[in-house]
């Protein structure tokens, strides 16, 4: 048994103060019975566990709790994970998300079949998009960090960096990207209406936040039409012939504008226009479309040059 100590009283005078006993302490917790262990208690206590397992959510204690986890984490992991491989192609049916519209113009309505990781690609189909939302011929809106939805200003498009799908840069060291007021257009893979909803949705932000969110575009299919053949073949006799494209193309560049006026000169830009968007097609030249051309590319050329009514 440890000797007792003594303390000075207020007056003066000491006080005997026993001394810790580790055996009685020890007695006195293995007598200690909780109230929740003693029968009859209709809520008993849960078993102990150690301090260092505190802090771990109680349902992982269990076989049951511990498998709905890890299925927990695994979940929020492939939420997470960027699509590798190409979504189904969406048809341009009034509004259409903005990286649908992107994919439909890169694939030419289902026509071609792209590497979805050739950031390339993705490029060369936004441009041809952004000239048409600059001009105002192709709308966009976007929902407002309130909820509200509103058409964008095309201006905005003109110089914004842009993320594309299933790039390797997306999201990284986006302030230092992103200075000022500088927008920057984060285009996701569209999957379905649920994962788009769920944050993987188009964005315009800059590093204040996001401006505009859930962008769509309308009246892709005016200028990207597509779809009438599904392949490089006319339905008429001989050898199968990309022309129909230059067709399309050659209409579309003058609802644009940026037609040229004498009809060698844009039979020589639908040429390589061609040669860029079908490697695989067969080879058209220029001489060859200009002859096929060229008495619609009269017609709308004078059509062009009438002064606008009043």
């Amino acid at each position: 048994m440890a000797r007792p100590t003594t303390r000075k009283r207020g007056g003066g005078g000491a006080e005997r103060v026993p001394a810790w006993d580790a055996a009685a302490a020890r007695a006195a917790a293995d007598a200690y019975v909780p109230p929740s262990a003693l029968e009859g208690d209709p809520d008993p206590a849960p078993p102990w566990v150690p301090y260092a397992q505190r802090d771990i959510d109680h349902q992982r204690h269990s076989y049951e709790g511990l498998m709905d986890h890890v299925a927990d984490v695994i979940e929020n992991k492939v939420r997470r994970v960027k699509p590798s491989r190409l979504p189904e192609l969406v048809k341009p049916d009034g509004v259409m998300p903005l990286s649908c519209a992107v994919q439909w113009i890169a694939q030419h309505g289902g026509m071609l079949v792209i590497n979805p990781l050739d950031e390339a690609i993705w490029r060369e189909a936004f441009k041809d998009l952004r000239d048409c939302i600059v001009s105002g011929d192709v709308k966009v809106v976007g929902e407002r960090p309130d909820g509200v939805s509103e058409k964008i200003s095309g201006a905005l498009f003109a110089s914004c960096s842009v993320d594309y799908p299933f790039s390797d840069r997306r999201r990284l060291y986006f302030n230092d990207r992103v200075l000022g007021n500088e927008f920057c257009l984060v285009l996701h893979p569209y999957l379905d209406d649920e994962y788009w909803r769920r944050d993987h949705d188009d964005r315009l932000e800059n590093r204040h936040g996001v401006r505009w969110r859930r962008l769509q575009a309308l009246n892709v299919a005016r200028y990207w039409p597509f779809g009438k053949s599904q392949d490089h073949r006319t339905g008429e006799p001989g050898r199968p012939s990309g022309m129909h494209f230059v067709e399309e193309e050659h209409r579309r560049r003058f609802q644009r504008g940026v037609a040229q006026t004498h009809v060698a000169s844009e039979a020589r830009e639908l040429a390589e226009w061609f040669g860029r968007k079908h490697r695989d097609g067969p080879s058209l030249t220029a001489r060859t479309i200009e002859n096929r051309i060229r008495s619609a590319h009269r017609r709308l050329v004078a059509e062009r040059s009438k002064p606008p009514r009043n």
